[in-house]
């Protein structure tokens, strides 16, 4: 049996070098399946299984809550980001159940936003981020209205997993999430 080595057509050298790159890949694998470590920047089982439920009526009330399904990754925190149609980013932290389901409630604009489209991101962030989404969501005003906080894009570090179009209902005068009833 002849091989690149006798052949000629690579150098020994060259085929060290192939023979360790395959030996390093192989190595990588192995501790990625042994530990269960994640490397940033490359695809993985858990961007895959992470969803967003599209809403049983086709759209939302001004106060909605969206959920899905994506599994508990250690270290990370997942969120649900709304854009609205002038680029408007606001957040919501989500919670989960016993079962990796996951809820996200959030108010969707303002009292005349209806029938308007946002974009529903859920994305993953490290607990420093989470900490500052954290901190911005708790900020209210006097009369007790949501801040009026919003962002022109995910946050830094945010790994986008999934998105889902979705159209705020036709109804006028809809409570903001925690409004009080009158």
């Amino acid at each position: 049996m002849t091989t690149p080595r006798t052949r000629g057509l690579l150098s020994a050298r060259t085929v060290a070098w192939i023979e360790l790159v395959a030996l390093i890949v192989a190595i990588g694998a192995l501790a990625r399946d042994v530990f269960d470590l994640k490397i940033p920047g490359t695809a993985s089982e858990d961007r895959q299984k992470i969803q967003i439920d599209v809403p049983e009526s086709g759209t939302l009330s001004r106060c909605a809550t969206l959920q899905g399904s994506a599994p508990r990754i250690k270290g990370k925190t997942l969120w649900m980001a709304h854009i609205s149609s002038d680029g408007r980013y606001s957040f919501a932290k989500a919670t989960y159940d016993d079962n990796s389901r996951w809820r996200a409630t959030d108010t969707f604009g303002g009292e005349s936003d209806v029938n308007q489209r946002f974009r529903v991101v859920v994305f993953l962030v490290d607990q420093e981020t989470s900490s500052f989404l954290t901190g911005i969501r708790v900020e209210r005003a006097a009369d007790g209205k949501p801040s009026d906080y919003w962002a022109q894009a995910l946050p830094p570090g945010a790994t986008h997993e999934s998105s889902l179009m979705v159209t705020r209902d036709g109804k006028r005068g809809q409570p903001y999430c925690g409004q009080p009833e009158a």
